[in-house]
């Protein structure tokens, strides 16, 4: 899975990228996983998406509260095809983040974040690409979250549903 951490001015950046899975239909979800590195809590402040509406049609990016969904094979290149499945085993899953049609980056207010990692938290995060086309070759569609250490007043919480519903291509 492509995975990087690096250490900057506001905070800790970890980049989650689709890894090289060759996709053969449209209309395909994928997913991989990621493990939220180290033993101490971060608060998310920040979030920007490295895709296009004409490689994706969305991505959504999910915390576990246990292990992902993903099926054993997964091993082999980190990444399984995940429609209409939970992202999480036991769906003890939160919405943190939903991309689409060319958002520009999230960023939070000061003194907000998103509480992940940690004793009890989000250890797990799943990002999950929706590819409306065969998935290009070299594709790499993901995400850099920007994380922080520091002890932040309110959190941030995301309230999504959905039913019988259609976003344009």
């Amino acid at each position: 899975m492509a995975l990087m951490w690096a250490v900057g001015a506001s905070g800790e950046q970890l980049d989650i990228l689709m890894p090289p899975h060759k996709t053969t239909r449209e209309d395909t979800y994928l997913c991989t996983s990621v493990r939220v590195p180290g033993t101490r809590g971060y608060k998310l402040t920040a979030v920007e998406p490295h895709t296009e509406m004409k490689i994706a049609h969305h991505m959504l990016l999910f915390g576990c509260h246990g292990e992902p969904n993903n099926p054993q094979d997964v091993e082999r290149d980190g990444v399984w095809e995940c429609h209409h499945v939970t992202a999480c085993k036991g769906e003890q899953e939160a919405v943190l983040y939903g991309w689409g049609r060319n958002a520009p980056k999230l960023e939070l207010p000061d003194g907000v974040g998103f509480s992940v990692g940690g004793e009890g938290g989000l250890n797990h995060l799943v990002l999950q690409v929706h590819y409306l086309q065969v998935r290009p070759p070299d594709d790499h569609s993901g995400v850099s979250l920007t994380l922080s250490t520091e002890a932040y007043k309110y959190s941030a919480g995301m309230m999504a549903y959905a039913i019988n519903f259609k976003v344009p291509p």
